[in-house]
């Protein structure tokens, strides 16, 4: 159960944050630490990222439900996290650290961090509903024979 509870944290999160980027991207420009410090203000830029938030968030919540289809809709929602971050792990390890303390707690923890935190194996939100911590990424365990 405390799985599911953090995809649903994760989730209104992700949503959110996607729906102030889309209703209201020069607030969320200045309110997020560490923004302002990145570049000018683009509200193409912000707009596009918000999408993403928002679609990263309805997968995630959509995984609420029970059934096999409920570890897919995880690993969809998990996507955008895990590539937002990877793509900031990327930078720092190539000379691109943040300019700032700010900066640095922003992406260490706004985006690295809630991509890195616990979340619902598969298995856990397919079939046993247990409180097993894992990636998404993982494989189900399957109890069916292959079809073609």
């Amino acid at each position: 159960m405390f799985s599911r509870w953090i995809l649903a944290l994760l989730g209104l999160v992700h949503i959110a944050n996607g729906l102030t980027m889309l209703l209201a991207p020069t607030a969320w420009y200045g309110l997020v630490p560490g923004v302002t410090e990145t570049g000018p203000f683009n509200q193409h830029f912000i707009v596009d990222i918000g999408l993403a938030f928002l679609a990263s968030g309805v997968g995630l919540a959509m995984a609420l439900r029970d059934g096999r289809t409920a570890a897919t809709l995880a690993f969809a929602g998990s996507v955008w996290p895990a590539l937002h971050a990877l793509f900031h792990i990327t930078g720092w390890l190539t000379g691109h650290l943040p300019h700032t303390p700010q900066v640095w707690l922003s992406e260490a923890m706004g985006v690295v961090a809630v991509a890195c935190s616990p979340s619902p194996s598969p298995g856990a939100i397919s079939e046993r509903h247990d409180d097993q911590a894992a990636h998404p990424c993982l494989p189900a365990p399957s109890r069916a024979p292959l079809r073609l």
